[in-house]
């Protein structure tokens, strides 16, 4: 398409009576610079979303020697319907047990405030429970069960 293009731009420049240099570069400029643009930005998006990918697996990090050896850290699913989320890990019931994956990274004014709703809970003689940091942060149920997990066990 970009070859038929350019080719309609120069044939009529090259008309003998016509002919001139500066015109003929102008109509074969901009079709290869167009081409150029449309082999180029695929390639430019593919990069910003390996880059992109990469930081999120960075920023999440390696839980286990298991996933740290995991090549792939975003395996697609088999039928290409998505997997359920796994269930939160089981709190630790001594110091010896193993460290459980921790939850997502929130900014330090939410912990300070989920930190307060659970000094709060304590104080009024109840349980803290993942509904309280829904009403701290809006999240669904299975993040608020993972940051849950996370600050009763700090």
């Amino acid at each position: 398409m970009l070859g038929t293009t350019l080719f309609m731009n120069v044939v009529p420049q090259l008309h003998p009576d016509r002919f001139q240099l500066g015109s003929l570069a102008v109509h074969l400029i901009v079709p290869v610079v167009v081409y150029g643009l449309a082999e180029v930005i695929p390639v430019i998006q593919a990069r910003s979303r390996q880059v992109v990918m990469q930081g999120y697996a960075e920023a999440e990090g390696p839980c286990s020697p298991a996933e740290a050896a995991d090549p792939d850290p975003w395996p697609a699913p088999a039928s290409g319907v998505p997997e359920p989320p796994a269930p939160p890990a089981p709190v630790p019931s001594s110091p010896s047990a193993e460290p459980v994956k921790r939850g997502p990274r929130l900014p330090a004014h939410v912990v300070d405030a989920l930190k307060r709703a659970r000094d709060q809970a304590a104080e009024e003689g109840r349980g803290f429970a993942p509904a309280d940091v829904q009403q701290v942060v809006k999240v669904p149920d299975a993040m608020a069960t993972a940051i849950h997990a996370d600050l009763i066990t700090t």
